[in-house]
């Protein structure tokens, strides 16, 4: 079978809390909070049996990373 240039995906890395918190220098808290409270942070979903854990996609953190910076004002 061949495979078309282009036409693969990378596997989608999923994070807990944890490791997300980690990379944010966050306590797992505040990511808790943010869902709960503010509906604030990266987009996260639910996996498993009753929608009981909380992942992240690795992307979904960088682009919400990214869309955090912030541009002096130049004054």
């Amino acid at each position: 079978m061949r495979s078309t240039p282009g036409a693969e995906t990378e596997p989608v890395k999923l994070l807990t809390t944890k490791q997300v918190a980690e990379q944010l220098s966050l306590d797992e808290n505040t990511l808790e909070k943010w869902r709960v409270d503010k509906n604030n942070g990266p987009p996260w979903i639910y996996i498993g049996r009753g929608n009981r854990s909380v992942r992240y996609r690795q992307s979904d953190v960088n682009k919400w990373i990214e869309s955090r910076q912030q541009h002096g004002s130049g004054t």
